[in-house]
């Protein structure tokens, strides 16, 4: 299972801590939720796969995949989507 956090539009109303990094990099408490979408995924048993991030086409190069999520689709492999917004983890 590959489980994929992403940034929707609404990343904009965190612009002034966001400019340089994705949203889901923003850390509450110890982690981000990047880590802590992986976290709570290895806990529940599905942990196997690897995490990995959707952000603003200038981020893709550093945090994901330059092509997208379409990297992603090619493989053929299950994908969890994890919106960065999501604390409740």
């Amino acid at each position: 299972m590959t489980l994929v956090v992403f940034e929707d539009e609404r990343w904009r109303s965190f612009a002034a801590l966001v400019q340089a990094r994705p949203l889901f990099e923003l850390r509450c408490g110890a982690w981000g939720a990047r880590e802590r979408a992986a976290a709570t995924a290895a806990a529940a048993g599905h942990g196997d796969g690897d995490t990995l991030g959707l952000a603003r086409p200038h981020l893709m190069g550093y945090y994901g995949p330059h092509e997208g999520l379409a990297a992603f689709l090619k493989v053929g492999a299950p994908i969890v989507l994890v919106n960065a917004r999501a604390l409740d983890m």
